[in-house]
């Protein structure tokens, strides 16, 4: 258990610095843009959140696993975790909301 949650933390500051990376190369944005980036993120964080409340309904009803969900979670994880890191970036931050 404890080394699936490493991989998940290790891959999840990957992604992060990934967005982060592309970010800092790419330069600063337009305020449309920047606006738009910030909405990609909060819907891609929601999808990841229903996604994964979803799958745990599935898992609860029918006893047993996904794999559908569970690849559509990780993407919508991974491409969120970009997201956010370019969003950040680009002259956002978490603290300021979207």
């Amino acid at each position: 258990m404890l080394k699936g949650i490493g991989s998940f933390v290790g891959m999840s500051l990957l992604m992060l610095a990934v967005g982060c990376m592309a970010g800092y190369i790419y330069g600063g944005t337009t305020w449309s843009t920047y606006h738009a980036v910030g909405r990609a993120v909060k819907a891609f964080w929601l999808a990841s959140g229903v996604l994964f409340i979803s799958g745990i309904a599935y898992r609860a009803f029918f006893n047993k696993l996904s794999s559908v969900c569970g690849i559509l979670l990780a993407l919508s994880l991974c491409i969120a975790l970009v997201l956010t890191g370019y969003y950040y970036a680009i002259g956002g931050g978490w603290w300021r909301g979207y």
